[in-house]
């Protein structure tokens, strides 16, 4: 049950960075052309 946790602290981490790194770039344009 442990390696649940882990693999769902590491998704958080991920999209957190995802949301960071699109935040600064110009990734923006392209997280709202995609929605």
């Amino acid at each position: 049950m442990a390696h649940l946790l882990v693999l769902e602290e590491a998704q958080t981490a991920v999209q957190e960075a995802a949301k960071e790194t699109a935040s600064g770039a110009s990734g923006v344009s392209f997280l709202s052309g995609s929605h």
